[in-house]
């Protein structure tokens, strides 16, 4: 169906970039310290980042706009055009954002016009998705600096731009491709699987760039960020991203029978996916602090030498663990786990692997005192 709506490119995840830039501001602005550890301790947190999947569910019974007298212009300017009513719905995962949505079963457009937290006026989309992929937006929405997966189109209008202009506007961009016929119906699923293809494209590049965060403070009005908080909301990205396509591979694991369901709510947090997208220095920690907790449980924490002997089995470990990733190539993360696995004497065992949504290979740690 290809990826669309500004609501997934650029409303979402630009102005949660804006609250997490504003975060890291106040935080040292009141900080007594400045405050290098706050700041890590957010990028370690995952706050600030939008879900990657959305729940699109009915509003038709007690959707209450802000600004009602436009939504009634509005509504009045898709009827006329010949639109049809799919409903109001609202996002579960993302407060204060409440749409109403209508089809055009003859030029297969859905319009989308919708009320955001971030902004003043109703915002609308007309989008039209082809047969070859290509997904074409039509939108009143401020460009807030995001970059855009190569298979979308976006024409961007004024605030004010009629509708007719903005579906003037998607046709013209749409001209020599075929169109993927769309039904009023269909919309909480095309809504819902746009924004997981968007923020799967979002997965697939690690993130944000630096150029997008410096764009949407830029489009937000804010300050040029400096390099630290660039790097604090990358790291905000590639901790959930990693948190996410764990919990996939994990639910995937269990679904294809390797795991019961009791297993599964009894070990989970033992549970770690090793993946393309996991934190290798985080990963190298993991297994050393397995291995050093096996050794520990032999000592007498009341002898003289225990904290000798607890830094010295500490250095052994991250001494072979890291020897381990360092003679494995790069980007063969799965035999790298498995050699500083072994090389550190770390009880830690491999439950399986998966191949979907992408390849990834279990592993059950012991519990860490």
């Amino acid at each position: 169906m290809g990826t669309f709506f500004s609501v997934v490119a650029g409303v979402v995840v630009g102005g949660i970039i804006l609250i997490a830039l504003g975060w890291i501001w106040l935080k040292r602005k009141f900080s007594k310290l400045g405050d290098a550890l706050q700041e890590i301790a957010a990028a370690l947190s995952g706050e600030n980042v939008p879900p990657f999947r959305i729940t699109v569910t009915s509003a038709e019974a007690d959707a209450a706009w802000r600004d009602e007298q436009g939504m009634l212009g509005r509504t009045q300017e898709l009827d006329e055009l010949g639109y049809e009513h799919a409903g109001d719905f609202r996002i579960a995962e993302i407060e204060g954002v409440l749409l109403r949505a209508a089809c055009h079963r003859s030029d297969a457009c859905m319009a989308v016009v919708f009320e955001h937290p971030q902004a003043e006026s109703l915002l609308v989309d007309i989008v039209r998705s082809h047969g070859d992929h290509l997904s074409v937006l039509a939108t009143n929405a401020p460009d807030q600096g995001m970059h855009q997966p190569p298979t979308k189109t976006t024409v961007r209008l004024a605030a004010d731009a009629t509708i007719a202009d903005l579906h003037q506007a998607a046709m013209q961009a749409s001209r020599g491709h075929e169109a993927v016929a769309v039904t009023p119906r269909l919309f909480p699923m095309l809504y819902a699987a746009a924004y997981a293809a968007e923020m799967d494209w979002r997965i697939e590049c690690g993130g944000v760039t630096a150029d997008e965060v410096r764009a949407a403070a830029a489009a937000g009005g804010q300050d040029e960020p400096d390099e630290a908080a660039i790097e604090i909301v990358q790291s905000q990205w590639r901790i959930a991203i990693q948190s996410f396509v764990d919990n996939e591979a994990i639910d995937q694991f269990a679904a294809s029978g390797q795991l019961s369901q009791v297993e599964l709510e009894d070990k989970r947090e033992r549970i770690k996916a090793v993946h393309d997208r996991t934190d290798r220095s985080g990963l190298i920690e993991l297994i050393v602090e397995a291995a050093v907790t096996a050794r520990e449980a032999e000592w007498d924490e009341e002898a003289d030498d225990y904290d000798e002997r607890y830094d010295a089995a500490h250095e052994a470990a991250t001494n072979a663990v890291e020897a381990a990733f360092r003679n494995t190539e790069a980007n063969d993360l799965r035999s790298a786990t498995e050699a500083a696995i072994a090389a550190a004497e770390a009880p830690v065992r491999h439950l399986g692997s998966v191949e979907k949504p992408r390849h990834a290979d279990l592993y059950l740690f012991p519990e860490l005192t």
